[in-house]
């Protein structure tokens, strides 16, 4: 199992993670967000990618290539954040200038968090900021929520039915396998969230924890 959830753990930190926030975190020159591998989020990935060398789930080509694919998508990260700044000089970005990012699908899709506020063909950045609050406030629920359900050690699937999407614990989520039982200990929660010693309390905590992915 732990192998199997450490496995999931670098798909999400490397090639997964919450897509919506890191779009979030690029459309505002304000804020000092991590882009890339970040320095505790680099940390962690070395090391699980590290133990499943070791433990021979993956072959160290294989690793090498989920940090050359991640070391891409980096660059793209930082090519977005460069034109970003320029489009941002006057606090509204045009469906023109979405065009020109890497993945403008973050911002166009339907089901995007930003697609209703770009009917009209352009983001401001106060409605970028006020979607952001809403969804750190829609993330501290379902944290709360599952903090709560957590009290007896188990995450069950009818507790999972009452947290308010999107949320991690899908059939397609981060932690599917782990839940292939219909239930979710803290202990796997654990194992799956590496990190989580270092910030403190129980549950997924943040967007950085793959809500939204």
């Amino acid at each position: 199992m732990r192998t199997k959830i450490a496995a999931l753990v670098v798909g999400g930190l490397l090639l997964g993670g919450a897509a919506v926030a890191n779009a979030q975190e690029q459309t505002t020159t304000t804020t000092t967000a991590t882009v890339g591998w970040g320095h505790h989020r680099g940390e962690v990935a070395e090391t699980v990618l590290a133990e499943l060398v070791a433990d021979g789930t993956i072959t160290q080509v294989q690793a090498d290539a989920i940090v050359a694919a991640f070391e891409a998508q980096r660059a793209e990260m930082q090519e977005n954040r460069t034109l970003l700044e320029g489009f941002w000089e006057d606090d509204v970005l045009t469906a023109e200038e979405i065009a020109q990012l890497n993945e403008p699908n973050r911002f166009t899709a339907t089901d995007s968090p930003f697609a209703e506020a770009l009917a009209d063909g352009e983001l401001t950045r106060d409605e970028v900021e006020a979607i952001r609050d809403e969804r750190r406030a829609h993330f501290e629920e379902v944290r709360d929520l599952v903090e709560g359900f957590l009290d007896d050690g188990i995450l069950t699937s009818d507790e999972i039915a009452q947290l308010p999407e999107p949320h991690p614990f899908t059939e397609d989520g981060p932690f599917a396998d782990a839940l292939s039982d219909s239930q979710l200990t803290q202990e796997e929660l654990d194992e799956a969230r590496p990190h989580r010693g270092e910030r403190g309390g129980r549950g997924p905590r943040g967007e950085g924890a793959g809500f939204g992915a």
